[in-house]
């Protein structure tokens, strides 16, 4: 799991894989028929290999390669979109863990990335003429990286057949410990209706825990503890999605503490998720 300085959750809380994980493995499917034009473009363009340095500027469909020297370290590149379109950012690394952020000239919403490890998928809406701002940094360790700035497609994401690259806006409302505040975050999540599970890129599978017509849901109970911390977190999750537009809307609720070297925070959050199928 990641954390602010105060103990608040990242991102994406409910998707990170954390020890302790209590997660059913039976299949609950969801009967549902997502239109055939919603899966998007199934193949990668022809990418050109491009090696940065910090405040490079980038193309779109370029494989670019970069390397973070420590921890904490972090590599600022634009983009300068010639075209509107779907644009895929896919972050892969041995390193522990890097994560990714894009943000526009216009300013608005920001997309991160920033599970636990070095898959980050994100996924936006380019605007022509708008410069686009991508950092890629390092939560954990150092190394090489790699990161595909393409047109997005389903091969670029290495979806399967029954998985879906979906759009989450979740905004948010905390009443914690230690201060109560709102918070609006963007991410993907990839859903398989089929196979009954949702996923952050890269991540740990969380099963649907109950399916009703095209709504779902998912119930996520999690503990982990070292030396000197204590965690745990419990969620449900529930969303619908309309077969033919993709759609997204749901909720979730749940509660998290954390402790380390005597130091904690407890939260409670209720969360509206609204969103796309995107591939």
């Amino acid at each position: 799991m990641k954390f602010k300085a105060s103990g608040v959750l990242l991102a994406a809380v409910m998707l990170t894989a954390c020890g302790g994980s209590d997660n059913s493995n039976d299949t609950v499917s969801a009967n549902v028929a997502i239109a055939a034009e919603l899966k998007g473009p199934e193949s990668e363009p022809a990418l050109t290999p491009v090696t940065i340095a910090n405040g490079d500027s980038v193309e779109l469909n370029s494989l670019i390669s970069g390397n973070l020297a420590q921890e904490n370290d972090e590599i600022n590149i634009t983009f300068d979109a010639e075209e509107n379109g779907l644009v895929a950012l896919v972050l892969s690394s041995s390193a522990s863990d890097f994560d990714l952020q894009v943000s526009s000239s216009l300013g608005g919403a920001s997309f991160t990335g920033e599970n636990d490890g070095s898959r980050e998928v994100i996924l936006f809406e380019a605007e022509k003429s708008l410069r686009y701002f991508i950092t890629v940094d390092s939560y954990k360790s150092s190394g090489d990286f790699t990161l595909k700035l393409v047109e997005a497609n389903r091969q670029s994401l290495e979806l399967t057949e029954n998985e879906y690259a979906v759009s989450i806006k979740e905004n948010s409302d905390y009443k914690c410990t230690l201060v109560e505040y709102s918070e609006e975050e963007n991410y993907i999540l990839f859903v398989s209706w089929r196979n009954g599970y949702i996923k952050a890129p890269g991540g740990e599978k969380y099963q649907f825990s109950s399916a009703d017509g095209n709504s779902v849901t998912v119930k996520i109970n999690e503990s982990e503890s070292g030396e000197s911390f204590n965690y745990s977190l419990t969620d449900t999750i529930r969303f619908a999605v309309n077969e033919q537009t993709g759609a997204i809307d749901g909720t979730k609720t749940g509660s998290f503490t954390y402790t380390e070297k005597g130091d904690g925070n407890s939260c409670s959050y209720n969360s509206e998720l609204t969103g796309s199928i995107l591939l």
